[in-house]
């Protein structure tokens, strides 16, 4: 006799499951690719995906001790995507799947984050000082950003270069160069969370009518952030300048956790069931 389906709570369990041997592979992957290195863009991405790799790390973590409690996920998640988003434009630029990266213009788009980081230092440091704060800490630190920049300039043959540079692009631009502008939505959804908005504050209020504890379907949104965040650093780093191509990422754990996303989108297609009135 064959038992029934199985219930919300295993296949929530398996699912994370599945994301989380994701991540293990991304960590494992890691310490390979580092020893590959030979730029300074790509030594940053590989930074950038350690960082991403605990974000990811964090909502595995969170979903298997206390899925109850969602704002810190939905925050982990939108980080984790973001992170992921910005290591793939650095390493294969704004245009969709097809595109071959190119050294050259990894290197543009390394200085343009690297000056972005000194410049918003640099803006911190004078804010700092303009309301009388103390503001030595970031004053070296904006050096140290200013510097870095300059050493990459040098390493990338362009030294006498000292014309700003544009502005890395905007969340939804980069998402509109690979055609996954429909992300932007939960993106921007979680960021009422992030920011402590009145919204977030409503939409988990325990003392409204009919107020209860978060159900596992919400899960779907964060854990879709941060899939999503750890496959685009995988496929950034996968379709790198001189990089191996796609077949990197072939029959690998990635492909698993991108499934698990089918089970976090039923879960939360049977929450919306269940409770019809949700707008």
């Amino acid at each position: 006799m064959t038992g029934g389906p199985p219930d919300e709570l295993t296949r929530f369990t398996v699912a994370v499951q599945d994301v989380a041997h994701g991540l293990l592979w991304l960590r494992s992957s890691l310490d390979e690719w580092r020893q590959a290195v030979a730029t300074r863009y790509e030594a940053d991405a590989l930074r950038r995906m350690w960082v991403l790799a605990d974000h990811v790390d964090g909502l595995v973590t969170m979903a298997g001790t206390n899925p109850r409690v969602l704002p810190p996920a939905f925050a982990a998640g939108r980080s984790a995507f973001e992170t992921g988003l910005m290591t793939h434009w650095l390493l294969v630029g704004p245009t969709a799947p097809g595109h071959l990266a190119v050294r050259e213009e990894a290197e543009t788009r390394h200085l343009q984050m690297l000056e972005s980081d000194a410049r918003w230092a640099e803006g911190l440091t004078d804010r700092l000082r303009g309301w009388g704060l103390p503001a030595g800490r970031w004053s070296s630190l904006t050096q140290e950003r200013w510097d870095r920049l300059s050493r990459a300039r040098d390493a990338y043959g362009r030294g006498d270069q000292a014309d700003r540079l544009p502005r890395p692009p905007d969340v939804v631009t980069v998402l509109r160069g690979l055609d996954l502008e429909r992300l932007y939505w939960g993106y921007m959804v979680s960021s009422q969370w992030v920011h402590g908005t009145t919204m977030g504050a409503m939409e988990l209020d325990p003392f409204r009518d009919g107020a209860g504890p978060p159900g596992l379907g919400e899960w779907y949104l964060p854990m879709n952030l941060g899939v999503w965040g750890l496959v685009l650093a995988a496929r950034g780093m996968a379709r790198r300048p001189d990089g191996p191509g796609l077949a990197l990422l072939h029959r690998t754990p990635v492909g698993d956790a991108q499934a698990a996303l089918d089970v976090f989108h039923e879960l939360s297609s049977e929450e919306w069931a269940r409770n019809p009135a949700w707008k």
